[in-house]
């Protein structure tokens, strides 16, 4: 709305003077320059909604010629031929050949020799070559070209880009063995391919049979033939099994079978080779889902077989149904697509109906509710194509648009919008900030209660990843504004792990909330929890400071010691121990029989834990990576002293550690491999090494990367920067500090991939990956309706 306004208002200024410029001609970038319920398209103008059209959309007045007209065909000189979707990624082929990809890339799976998520697409570099059919699996991607040979790329860790190598790779890599494919399906870590003698061949795991070639279920093996399969012209694969329709229009499935998904009206867990889906004939169209799968048929209409927990089978049965059995309301099905747990189809009438899992809107009927009968997609012209991610959904219409819905947190419905930032942003609905904490993707605030008339009362706020309810709002849904906790607890100090939080309340009380299946809320919760639950420390001790680890808190008390609580596999309740335990106890000293006292400051780790101790820095629990800092690099259930003098404050990362010294000299030890050491380079240290010229007054750790605030107030940053954690602009890891363009900073906090940092005038800013909303700036994670996709036609 902002560029637009700016617009218009140039454009008045203009018209005020003697020469006229006519209509309007005003070019988008965003759906959101174009205003709410409207759409930019690919040409750069604004559209809205209007069924009288055959596109179902009109362009809006001030876009130059095309002011008021119907909305045409889109990218007519080079139309998408298809697209396929992956668990949080999706691809496409044009008619000249050329293959585009975005949404999620861990692993490489959008092939443009990156790791970076993408909400546009971005070129898959075939090297000139053209393509003729794609497939997305879990996480890698892969091309049938139009000389027959595959090429694939993403993660090969199961042989799913054909053996040739057993890590990721973002190029298209060729598939040894296999020629002459015309049609492709993958699966979770398995690729088929349907070749042009009417045979299918399959490559990557193997474990439940989904290569389907008759042999033994074992991990994973290179292209081999799928058993007596012949006559076939379509596949449809997920997760672990697979699907082909041969030219008789006969159906035949194999590989895992736990839910009834094969068709063949057993339960058997595993089928190595083909077998016909039962009582259904003249199949037009196959959709292969995580437990489920649907056939489109001539004259019968639809059916679905399988698992049915949240109605994806369109019966709200709950319980596995292993025999093809009809949709209601879906009698005349052209096209079916099957997500992991949500199921669409578009009738003859164009009408997009879907039915199942709706947690990320991926049914587009406008809510988030689960639905086990199919509703119509809302606002949807009709549609002639459609495709289903693991929770999002996408539709093409017969004038070569797409809309998708759904799950949107790393660019899946290819709206262009961010999902990463890496140069610091304003937490927006956040003021007075005066304590500020991070978890894997979550962050919590203690600020000032904008609702209260007191504007110097104060409120834990949290924002971010909730699915263990880790916000306390009493919810599981993500947020990316910041969300009060439920009650009204009186907050001055916080602490957060994995997937919990902890608050300490002005009076030395101790609440937590979020993941609690370890003990890590402690003894009254053994299960999740999402809102604040009172822990006793046992004796009238109260507490003055809370860290949590991936699974287990610690707490540093009144009585000057620390007590630990959660999972100890690793040792780190530091009880000399390797037992989970819920009831916090004193951590123990080195002779494993009188508690560590004089704990003057506590931080925790993935499964390690540091306390100082009358000056002295002492470690716990994992030590493989030299975490300690006792430069034994080797773990322990006790505490151990780390090789550093006078200690002032400490701060852990997942496998490594930093400390200030009095001087305000920075020390750090552990794992490297990212440059979260900040010394130059990517070795391990079991032992603290200061880092030379830089002088800093707070630290803080992510799980691979570490930020400081020097003595000016200024921040920097070092080691991993994969989606811009570190702040300075880039996604390249630096093994040396950098700059972050930020003044005045008083405290910091990192997550696994975020930096979050508290001012002195009371305001957040964050960076780094917002897939979960943990940067707080109200970006919008999923989609209930459909939304028009930026999709270029080149």
């Amino acid at each position: 709305m902002k560029l637009r306004a700016l617009a218009l208002l140039g454009l008045a200024a203009a018209l005020a003077t003697p020469s006229c410029l006519g209509a309007g001609d005003f070019h988008c970038t965003t759906h959101a320059d174009c205003g709410d319920g409207s759409f930019c398209e690919i040409d750069g103008r604004c559209s809205v909604n209007d069924r009288a059209c055959t596109s179902g959309r009109r362009y809006r007045a001030r876009e130059g010629a095309a002011s008021g007209t119907c909305v045409g065909m889109t990218c007519a000189e080079n139309p998408l031929r298809t697209m396929a979707a992956g668990a949080s990624h999706a691809c496409l082929l044009r008619e000249d050949g050329s293959v585009a990809c975005w949404g999620r890339n861990e692993d490489g799976e959008l092939g443009d020799g990156t790791t970076m998520p993408s909400s546009s697409p971005v070129t898959v570099d075939l090297e000139g070559k053209k393509a003729i059919a794609i497939a997305t699996g879990e996480s890698h991607s892969c091309a049938a070209l139009e000389n027959g040979v595959v090429e694939c790329w993403g993660a090969g860790d199961a042989g799913q880009l054909g053996g040739v190598t057993s890590t990721m790779t973002g190029k298209p890599v060729v598939v040894p063995g296999v020629a002459n494919a015309v049609s492709l399906a993958a699966g979770a870590a398995f690729t088929c391919a349907a070749l042009g003698d009417g045979t299918v061949s399959c490559w990557g795991d193997n474990s439940m049979g989904q290569l389907g070639d008759g042999g033994a279920a074992t991990s994973k093996r290179a292209a081999t033939p799928v058993f007596a399969l012949d006559g076939v012209h379509a596949l449809s694969a997920h997760w672990q099994h697979a699907c082909a329709l041969r030219d008789d229009e006969t159906l035949w499935c194999w590989g895992d079978n736990t839910f009834g998904q094969l068709g063949d009206g057993t339960l058997a867990n595993v089928r190595t080779r083909p077998v016909r889906a039962v009582g259904i004939d003249a199949v037009t169209d196959v959709a292969t889902g995580r437990g489920h799968t649907c056939a489109a048929t001539r004259a019968e209409g639809l059916f679905c077989w399988g698992y049915d927990n949240v109605g994806q089978l369109g019966r709200d049965s709950s319980v596995p149904i292993p025999t093809p059995t009809p949709v209601p309301l879906v009698t005349n099905p052209v096209a079916v697509a099957a997500g992991a747990q949500h199921t669409c189809a578009i009738r003859q009438t164009g009408e997009t109906l879907c039915w199942g899992g709706n947690t990320s809107g991926q049914l587009g009927d406008g809510s988030l509710s689960t639905v086990p009968i199919p509703v119509t997609v809302m606002d949807l012209p009709p549609m002639t194509a459609i495709v289903a991610g693991g929770a999002f959904s996408c539709a093409r219409g017969g004038d070569g648009a797409t809309f998708c819905w759904g799950d949107d947190r790393y660019g899946e419905l290819a709206l262009g919008t961010a999902t990463i930032r890496a140069r610091p942003t304003r937490v927006v609905a956040l003021e007075g900030a005066t304590d500020l904490v991070a978890g894997a993707a979550h962050v919590c605030a203690v600020a000032r209660d904008l609702g209260a008339e007191d504007a110097t009362a104060k409120r834990v706020s949290c924002w971010g990843a909730n699915q263990a309810g880790q916000l306390g709002d009493a919810s599981t849904d993500d947020h990316a504004r910041a969300t009060p906790i439920k009650g009204g607890l009186d907050a001055a100090r916080l602490g957060a792990g994995r997937a919990h939080t902890c608050a300490v309340t002005s009076d030395g009380a101790l609440w937590c909330w979020g993941r609690g299946g370890q003990g890590q809320l402690g003894p009254t919760r053994n299960v999740d929890t999402p809102q604040p639950t009172l822990v006793s420390l046992g004796d009238g001790v109260l507490a003055s400071a809370v860290v949590g680890g991936d699974a287990h808190t610690c707490v540093a008390t009144t009585a000057h010691d620390a007590r630990c609580f959660g999972a100890n596999a690793d040792g780190e309740l530091g009880d000399g121990t390797m037992t989970d335990r819920a009831t916090p106890a004193p951590v123990l000293d080195t002779d494993g029989k009188t508690p560590l006292a004089m704990v003057s400051g506590i931080a925790a780790g993935a499964a390690h834990a540091c306390a100082i101790a009358g000056g002295v820095l002492r470690c716990w629990g994992a030590g493989a990576d030299g975490e300690l800092g006792d430069d034994a690099a080797k773990m322990s259930a006790l505490p151990v002293t780390a090789k550093i003098e006078s200690a002032t404050s400490v701060v852990a990362g997942a496998a490594h550690t930093c400390a200030l010294d009095a001087s305000g000299g920075a020390w750090c030890w552990g794992l490297g491999a990212n440059g979260q050491l900040g010394l130059g380079d990517t070795k391990d240290q079991a032992a603290p090494v200061v880092l030379g010229g830089l002088h800093a007054r707070a630290l803080a750790a992510g799980r691979a990367h570490t930020c400081a605030i020097t003595t000016d107030g200024g921040v920097v940053c070092w080691g991993e920067n994969a989606v811009g954690e570190l702040g300075d602009g880039t996604t390249t890891d630096r093994t040396a500090p950098v700059t972050v363009d930020l003044a005045n900073a008083e405290q910091l906090a990192a997550g696994d991939e975020h930096t979050c940092a508290r001012l002195t005038d009371g305001t957040v800013w964050c960076w780094g990956a917002d897939f979960d909303g943990q940067l707080g700036d109200d970006a919008v994670l999923v989609r209930s309706t459909p939304q028009l996709a930026r999709l270029a036609c080149h």
